[in-house]
């Protein structure tokens, strides 16, 4: 599952062989400014919008220095996402994990269409559900996603959540107020879908 997990100078990193998920470092600004400028299509589904550049700067700064990156126990990650698909590491999005004080952990990632279609969604799933599970012994996980995203509730369905409903309240999006789907997985559920892979 988790080729690599390393926390090294306050600097959270989570590998497989196909994606990267860590904290983010002043390298990374070039790649995210440039992912929050030059592609339309991945915003239909994201609930927020960068508005100017000013505005994805001081969205970078914020993910640079986060306080969560000094919490103890770390409870709350947002990360950047690194594909190895292609012949060198490429910048393909952002994701994010939240320990909520109930128990539950929910996660989510926002990826460049460039990168869709391609294994990186279903590879940080993996990663994301591991984080939660595996390092922060949550019990249950969960995800929600825009009702006319298909293939991001392909994505989780073939990760093993199961569709729970409707969240009860319309979500704030720059679109307006749009409905989520919610998505569950226990831990129980998640270590059986382990133990039943070929290589378990």
């Amino acid at each position: 599952m988790i080729r690599s997990a390393a926390t090294e100078n306050s600097r959270f990193e989570i590998a497989s062989d196909v994606v990267v998920l860590r904290d983010f470092v002043e390298a990374d600004r070039f790649d995210f400014l440039e992912w929050a400028a030059s592609d339309g299509v991945m915003y239909k589904y994201m609930t927020f919008r960068f508005d100017s550049d000013d505005t994805a700067e001081r969205e970078f700064e914020r993910l640079l220095h986060h306080p969560s990156r000094a919490e103890t126990p770390r409870r709350h990650y947002y990360l950047a996402v690194i594909s190895l698909k292609g012949s060198r590491p490429s910048f393909a999005g952002i994701s994010g994990f939240d320990a909520h004080a109930d128990g539950s952990g929910e996660f989510g990632w926002y990826l460049s269409s460039g990168h869709w279609g391609k294994g990186v969604a279903t590879a940080a799933t993996a990663l994301l559900l591991a984080l939660g599970f595996e390092r922060l012994n949550l019990p249950v996980l969960k995800a929600t996603c825009d009702p006319e995203n298909a293939a991001s509730r392909r994505v989780l369905e073939r990760s093993g959540l199961h569709l729970v409903g409707e969240v009860a309240e319309l979500v704030k999006t720059w679109r307006g107020p749009r409905p989520r789907l919610e998505f569950r997985i226990g831990r129980g559920e998640w270590i059986n879908r382990l133990n039943a892979l070929p290589d378990a």
